[in-house]
């Protein structure tokens, strides 16, 4: 973790508004990360399906079905 005023000026975009309030925020830190593993989801968009899903597999006693998703390894 770095507290880099100029390489968060060159990722900020405005969606972080709503959180910080701009590149120069003392409580804004960049997180460097190198992967090599991941593992991705894709599951319902909808929160209400995802909750149904719970509901579903708790009153059943199965897994919940929250979608598809895939591993990847990545050889460095």
């Amino acid at each position: 973790m770095i507290n880099d005023v100029d390489c968060a000026e060159r990722l900020w975009d405005r969606q972080q508004d709503g959180w910080l309030s701009g590149p120069h925020d003392p409580n804004l830190m960049i997180i460097r990360v190198e992967l090599w593993r991941a593992e991705m989801w894709d599951g319902p968009a909808n929160c209400a399906v995802a909750d149904f899903q719970f509901a579903k597999a708790r009153l059943y006693g199965i897994k919940a079905n929250l979608g598809e998703s895939d591993k990847i390894t990545i050889e460095l």
